[in-house]
């Protein structure tokens, strides 16, 4: 699913009309009239210059590029209009580039909604304290690098699908708050997220879930403050300790291998709850750490360091809605002195990353594809404005746009049925979700479903003619309406040899192009067998090419 899923990013993010390239050193604006742009050089903004990159821009690395930054950076696109870093090459794998190295900068570069693919390590800081926020680091071998002292701020980002790590720390203190880390070290030996050799910061509030190997490592006298943090389902261990002496305060570590654990360290571990960890809770921590002799300001059985281990009762786990539900024992649980000073709703901090809001969130009982159209129910609702329906052709978060809106039934406590049929979708395989607002503007998401869509009429790639050929043949394909079309041709292995369409505005009807058996740098291609693939966000279709010299 997961492959499946990059295949389709990779066709959707990779196929502008390319513009200029550029590459050595730098500085100015990039404006997006010339975008999308092709780095086929290192990039370098030298100290004392400045780089302005205007939202929406698209910037494609050629293969082992770096963009090195001595200035300033500003790269801040908007909520609708992302600054895309990534791959140029077809199909992208991660480390493809080098990714952003801030090298040494004396002053503070500055990047938000900007989205950084498939490089060998997609940013990193090093000796600086510039910002990242409302950004998405995926599909890169790792996320994000801090090295040499750096004291970044890393706050509200998705840092997804890395390979080998999401966030790696190596003598630095940075500033981690409220980011989404999923998915990450699922094909490598690191973890999601790493503190080693005397590092420090604060790592708040951020929602850690579904990685390989550990959530937390800490390692080598490195004492970050952890607190706030939802750690939840990941392979190995929830936070794991060597000779690091951390604070560890308010934290959900639920469902993970082992919990917390701690070899030759001091740590301190309060206001925690950790609950059922298959290989246990706690391991190696200090004395009394687990041990229930007290109760603390719910009535719940507590250690000495008011740590409990009980059901957290969230809205969606599997879904990766971590909210508290109004019964969870999480709320008002956490150190009344809150000492990751967050916003409290109630008597004092709740325990994990989401602070409960005292709105009883609708209770998603089914949501599901029946084959045509979109089926979902509720067990209860308390002020349920209703549901936006939002589709995805690549099941990325920051991908999916609202099509459509279903009123809720405000206040019920009964089940209730709903269904959506989205009508402007051919075949191909589509994901869902829904976002659950309330009267007061609070929302949250359900899990994602796949939709499968068979084709169409009126939508159809006709056999090439002639085929078997020589010197060219001819593509007919027919639109049910006015689409944007893309048509490549791939080799046996996979690879790209020709583009001879990329997201071309086409009207309905019957329409031809033709190809001489020739890639992109003008060259002849052997004989043999090719597959090119139309695609529009309607219809994908794919037919067998043979080429006879």
């Amino acid at each position: 699913m997961r492959i499946y899923a990059i295949f389709l990013l990779n066709l959707c993010l990779v196929a502008p009309v390319w513009g200029g390239t550029i590459s050595g050193s730098i500085h100015g604006t990039l404006s997006v009239s010339n975008s999308p742009y092709v780095v086929t050089g290192d990039l370098l903004i030298n100290a004392g210059d400045t780089l302005r990159i205007e939202p929406h821009c698209q910037l494609f690395f050629e293969e082992a590029t770096t963009f090195k930054v001595q200035g300033v950076l500003l790269a801040q696109g908007t909520a609708t209009d992302s600054i895309y870093f990534s791959s140029n090459k077809s199909p992208q794998n991660p480390g493809d580039w080098q990714g952003i190295y801030f090298d040494k900068p004396a002053n503070k570069s500055y990047l938000s909604y900007v989205v950084i693919s498939y490089a060998s390590t997609g940013i990193t800081f090093d000796s600086t304290d510039s910002e990242i926020k409302h950004s998405c680091i995926k599909f890169n071998t790792n996320g994000i690098d801090c090295s040499a002292g750096a004291q970044p701020l890393i706050e509200s980002n998705q840092i997804i699908h890395n390979g080998n790590s999401g966030i790696r720390v190596t003598s630095s203190s940075p500033r981690i708050i409220a980011n989404k880390i999923f998915y990450n070290a699922l094909e490598g030996f690191d973890s999601a997220i790493i503190f080693n050799w005397s590092s420090g910061g604060l790592l708040l509030q951020n929602q850690i879930a579904q990685n390989g190997n550990s959530g937390v490592d800490c390692d080598n006298d490195s004492n970050p403050d952890i607190i706030n943090n939802t750690i939840i389902d990941n392979s190995g261990y929830g936070i794991s300790l060597s000779y690091s002496s951390p604070r560890i305060i308010n934290n959900l570590v639920s469902n993970n291998q082992y919990g917390i654990c701690n070899e030759e360290g001091s740590p301190s571990i309060s206001y925690n709850d950790v609950w059922q960890n298959s290989q246990g809770d706690f391991w190696g921590c200090p004395d009394s750490v687990g041990v229930k002799v007290t109760v603390n300001s719910r009535g719940d059985s507590a250690d000495v360091f008011y740590n409990i281990q009980v059901a957290p009762a969230l809205v969606n786990e599997d879904g990766l809605d971590f909210t508290p539900t109004s019964s969870s024992h999480l709320i008002d649980a956490g150190d009344p002195t809150n000492p990751g000073e967050i916003q409290v709703s109630g008597d004092a901090p709740d325990i994990g990353a989401i602070e409960y809001s005292g709105t009883v969130p609708v209770e998603l009982a089914t949501f599901q594809f029946d084959g045509s159209k979109l089926v979902w129910s509720t067990a209860t609702e308390k002020n349920n404005l209703g549901f936006e329906v939002q589709r995805s052709v690549t099941g990325v978060s920051e991908d999916f746009q609202t099509i459509g809106f279903v009123k809720g039934q405000g206040t019920k406590t009964s089940p209730t049925f709903y269904s959506f049929i989205d009508s402007k979708v051919r075949s191909g395989k589509y994901y869902y979700r829904l976002k659950q607002i309330d009267f007061n503007g609070e929302f949250r998401y359900s899990w994602t479903v796949e939709a499968l869509y068979h084709q169409a009429g009126n939508y159809r790639l006709y056999k090439n003619y002639p085929n078997p050929f020589n010197s060219s043949t001819i593509i007919t394909f027919e639109l049910a309406q006015e689409d944007i079309v893309s048509y490549i041709i791939y080799d046996l292995n996979g690879r790209e040899v020709r583009r001879l369409m990329i997201q071309k505005n086409f009207s309905p009807g019957t329409h031809q192009i033709g190809w001489n058996g020739r890639n992109n740098k003008g060259e002849q291609l052997p004989s043999g067998t090719y597959f090119g693939q139309l695609r529009t966000p309607h219809f994908v279709k794919t037919n067998k090419l043979l080429l006879v010299k």
